[in-house]
């Protein structure tokens, strides 16, 4: 599906299997290549469990400062990427968001799912009466919980990913956990994950700020064994090494390969405005190729660009001269 008339093909270079890239000024998707298609879609599924968690603190107005979550057993031992958090470790919402964000950890995607699950799970069940109770909480360990909680907290969190989905109209998407690891029924579509991208961009600044963030630090205090340490994040997003690049999200497993979603801005003299666009790319062949498939699928877009403009120019150009050439 195009929006506007292509004087040029996309690149043959590029490796991804879906592609599209989704104007912020219009709304809506303006070219793309099978932008429906279901495909799993790795970490990317991280910025439903992003969305979930802002706007649950937002509805129960939540410090994210102030609440703390103690990481479980079970949240530290997860496979994959990790921010490096251990059983015991308490930390704020804001400081797992960047570990979820940044270094795709997904030790901190089961943290949040189990603590902001068992909340909601708490309240589906009247186990939790009046919001006053959630905002007035300072600490939550999942493991003090009883065992039902514990073992639906992750799924009555992935319940609210799915009805999320539901209500942004992402029809190609289902979740069946927080953090995107292989699961063939855990899918999405580069369509529906730009609308999700635009979704992010809209919460407030300071979604922004941590999306075009390329490193943070900061201290955790360990409840078991009573230590503190200091943790490193860096940002696995190489393309915000390059301008008019803002981050956004990373993905990669070996069955969805790789995955990248980004926010571009640029003014454009030609058009003497600043085009704000987001590029998803779904199974690039390798973790380096979807950063370059990305990369060239922005250059192409603004040469189509700019040669509509130099055609809309050229037409005004032809009907003045054609007007002028008209008997008085």
């Amino acid at each position: 599906m195009n929006q506007f008339t292509l004087y040029e093909n996309p690149p043959s270079e590029i490796t991804c299997k879906s592609w599209c890239i989704y104007s912020l000024k219009d709304q809506q998707v303006v070219c793309g290549a099978n932008q429906n298609m279901q495909l799993q879609t790795a970490s990317l599924t991280k910025m439903m469990t992003y969305i979930v968690v802002l706007r649950f603190c937002k509805k129960h107005q939540i410090d994210i400062d102030n609440l703390q979550f103690v990481v479980s057993r079970n949240a530290s031992a997860i496979k994959g990427t990790s921010s490096g958090l251990k059983n015991g470790d308490q930390i704020s919402i804001r400081d797992l968001l960047f570990c979820l964000m940044l270094p795709s950890g997904n030790d901190a995607a089961v943290s949040l799912a189990e603590s902001i699950g068992s909340l909601l799970y708490k309240m589906q069940k009247g186990l939790i009466k009046s919001a006053y109770v959630i905002r007035n909480l300072n600490t939550l360990n999942i493991q003090n919980e009883s065992t039902v909680i514990q073992q639906c907290s992750v799924m009555s969190f992935v319940n609210e990913m799915n009805n999320t989905t539901l209500e942004l109209g992402l029809n190609e998407t289902k979740f069946t956990n927080p953090h995107g690891l292989h699961d063939k029924i855990n899918v999405s579509s580069a369509k529906d994950m730009a609308i999700l991208a635009r979704e992010i961009i809209k919460e407030d600044k300071f979604t922004l700020s941590l999306c075009q963030a390329k490193s943070y630090s900061f201290e955790v205090k360990n409840i078991i064994d009573n230590t503190s340490r200091q943790i490193n994040l860096v940002n696995t997003n190489k393309l915000l090494e390059k301008p008019g690049y803002y981050g956004m999200k990373t993905g990669y497993t070996n069955q969805a390969g790789g995955c990248l979603a980004s926010l571009f801005k640029q003014y454009d003299k030609i058009m003497a405005l600043t085009v704000e666009v987001i590029i998803i790319v779904l199974k690039s062949e390798s973790m380096e190729e979807r950063f370059t498939d990305t990369q060239l699928l922005v250059e192409w877009y603004f040469r189509q660009l700019n040669h509509k403009i130099k055609e809309r120019c050229k037409f005004y150009e032809q009907s003045l001269q054609q007007m002028e050439s008209l008997p008085s």
